[in-house]
């Protein structure tokens, strides 16, 4: 503030020297106080110099109450001066003397007063921190009405954005720096500071999963140093986390990691493997079910059973994870996503012959034997259907037999015929008349065959007689002579309307077989294949596979040329593999490629 009013030139000095001494000697009493505030404002006054030619200098006057000053400068001959260390917010107030160069000197009295009222300011916070990411902040300035001010900052990171309504904003940009900085401001003269940490390093983490589930969070991953980060696996649906792999070395199979306190860059990946499941399957006595034992089945894929009774035996049951399913031939697990099991049981199938199957007795009457041909533990009974023909022995059994009857005398001149039930077979005696003619027939068979019934056979005059001819396995019937006379490789004959003795016999060949190919090589999914049998007419064989994992689908038997089919199931080892089909007594290998 500058002023022009000290109005020293309008008293001049008058010869008061004892007055002037005591002003100056209580101007030096007071100036020895000592002020504790501290002090941060000040003031220029200026005065017009005095026209006396003897002023050798001038003092400026002040305090806080008009009129009562208890602070005073000495300036010397200077007519501007700079007040120091004003408290903010008080009023002062100012007046000036002159003095002379006579000793003691003579001082004026006081000159008009001024006064100046000083703005005070206060910052709501003298300092902030921030950390490297930034920020914006607000400091509040507090002050009386009409006192302005202003704010800048030192920095170009710091940036004052508004300074309305007695507030300061400023906005903190991003240190990407590691080091962290400072910045001094100003507010209403006031220092302002601002510091803000350095960016904290930071590390990637590349996390990636195969085919069969994800890993989470996914791909790269920034991670501040000293911070941990964790990581979830997770299957698909099918499928089980097969490994994981942190920087190149296996942690196992683990559905969760952390990495701890991150100090560099790392790698995790997550493989996962179809879920397998093994299906249990198993036959009792009797037959057999393919495949056979533990077979690995992947989640979601069918795998099929075929359920194959014994000669002589028939499917009692099949029992599915313990409940049945019936007497079925094959079963299907569909979309599997399980473990299961399947049993099969079997049941003897009894079969019955009883040879010979017709016989002829003579009027006087007679006893006569019948073979009963079956399977250990399959019962029968023989019954007749005629009162004059009794059985005599073996009327039940087990297992094969011997079954006896007696006919009584035929008194009547005409023949009559009766029937003999053996375990459902049934054998056909005729008795002659008393008066009939009775031819014999003899049958005979050569090596590879037989025929029924053989030997001797009575026939009466005007009956019929049929012979039945079976080549055993591997021969086929070559021819049959009638009375020295082939009606060619006939399976039966019959004399209609005997009237006279005949002979007939049955000869047989050994059949000749070969297949095509001998040889096969299938891929590791698996795959269907067939075989061809070359053969004469009425020639039977049958196929076999020799493995679980290789089923013979169709073809299994058959008489004459044929086809054999076989499927083989998938091969989940990396391991190629063989087998063998014994087809008509020829042996086809099999070679099914590794996965």
């Amino acid at each position: 503030m500058t002023i022009r009013r000290a109005s020293c030139t309008r008293k001049p000095f008058r010869n008061h020297r004892s007055r002037f001494l005591l002003l100056f000697f209580l101007a030096v009493f007071i100036s020895m106080f000592t002020f504790g505030p501290a002090y941060s404002a000040e003031v220029t006054l200026a005065w017009d110099r005095n026209a006396e030619t003897n002023v050798k200098g001038y003092k400026i006057y002040y305090g806080t109450a008009s009129r009562d000053y208890n602070l005073f400068i000495d300036v010397g001959d200077a007519t501007t001066w700079t007040v120091p260390d004003l408290n903010e917010g008080a009023t002062y107030y100012f007046a000036a003397t002159a003095y002379n160069d006579s000793q003691p000197p003579a001082e004026s009295t006081y000159s008009d007063e001024i006064s100046k009222t000083f703005c005070s300011y206060t910052l709501s916070t003298t300092s902030q921190n921030f950390t490297a990411s930034g920020g914006t902040g607000t400091v509040n300035v507090t002050t009386q009405t009409g006192c302005s001010w202003t704010a800048s900052s030192g920095a170009s990171w710091l940036t004052i954005t508004s300074t309305t309504g007695g507030a300061v904003s400023y906005s903190v940009a991003e240190n990407t720096s590691t080091a962290s900085r400072t910045a001094g401001s100003t507010i209403a003269g006031k220092a302002f500071t601002v510091t803000q940490t350095g960016a904290t390093a930071s590390y990637t983490l590349t996390a990636s999963a195969g085919t069969g589930g994800s890993i989470s969070p996914a791909g790269a991953v920034s991670v501040s140093q000293g911070a941990n980060q964790s990581f979830t696996i997770t299957p698909s649906t099918g499928y089980t986390i097969a490994n994981v792999v942190v920087d190149g070395s296996s942690v196992g199979a683990v559905s969760s990691y952390t990495f701890n306190s991150v100090a560099a860059a790392h790698t995790i990946s997550a493989t996962f493997a179809v879920n397998t499941y093994t299906l249990t399957a198993s036959a009792g006595t009797g037959g057999s079910i393919s495949p056979a034992g533990a077979v690995s089945v992947s989640q979601g894929a069918n795998q099929s059973f075929t359920i194959t009774p014994s000669t002589g035996y028939t499917i009692a049951n099949v029992v599915v994870d313990g409940s049945s399913v019936g007497a079925v031939s094959s079963y299907t697990f569909n979309s599997v996503a399980a473990a299961h099991t399947i049993s099969a049981t079997f049941s003897t199938v009894c079969t019955y012959s009883a040879s010979p199957t017709s016989a002829t007795l003579p009027a006087s009457g007679a006893t006569g034997t019948a073979t009963v041909t079956t399977q250990t533990g399959c019962s029968w009974t023989a019954r007749s259907n005629a009162s004059w023909l009794t059985i005599t022995s073996g009327s039940s059994g087990t297992g094969s037999g011997t079954v006896t009857s007696s006919a009584t005398a035929n008194t009547s001149t005409s023949s009559r015929t009766a029937t003999i039930t053996i375990g459902g077979t049934t054998v056909t005696v005729t008795q002659l008349g008393a008066s009939s003619t009775v031819y014999t027939l003899t049958a005979s068979a050569g090596t590879g065959g037989s025929i029924s019934p053989a030997g001797a056979v009575s026939v009466s005059q005007g009956a019929n007689q049929s012979f039945t001819i079976t080549p055993n396995t591997g021969y086929r019937v070559y021819r049959v002579l009638i009375d020295g006379t082939s009606v060619g490789a006939v399976s039966s004959y019959t004399f209609n309307s005997v009237a006279a003795a005949h002979t007939i016999r049955a000869t047989f060949t050994r059949c000749t077989y070969s297949v095509s190919p001998t040889r096969a090589t299938l891929p590791a999914s698996g795959a269907t294949g067939t075989a061809t049998v070359t053969t004469q007419t009425g020639c039977s064989w049958t196929a076999r596979s020799n493995a679980s994992w290789l089923t013979i689908t169709s073809g299994s038997s058959g008489t004459g040329s044929g086809t054999v089919a076989g499927s083989a199931a998938p091969n989940t080892s990396t391991t190629s593999r063989s087998t063998t089909m014994t087809v008509a007594g020829r042996t086809i290998t099999i070679t099914q490629l590794g996965n």
